[in-house]
């Protein structure tokens, strides 16, 4: 440990280590497997829900 850390967060290294590398291992297993069956991931369709309007084209691109 370095200088000036706070040596009462220790105790939680271990489980979060173990939390933490468990969900990446289930992460990176369920990808490979995903690859290997031909399948694609992505994060969904995001759908628009805005109502802003585009910018005339008279007001083109601000260069700085």
């Amino acid at each position: 440990m370095e200088r000036g850390e706070n040596r009462r967060l220790l105790p939680l290294l271990i489980p979060q280590r173990f939390f933490c590398r468990s969900i990446t291992s289930y992460v990176a297993i369920r990808a490979v497997l995903a690859a290997t069956q031909g399948q694609q991931r992505g994060w969904g369709k995001l759908e628009r829900s805005g109502h802003r309007q585009a910018p005339a084209e008279s007001e083109g691109p601000v260069s700085g």
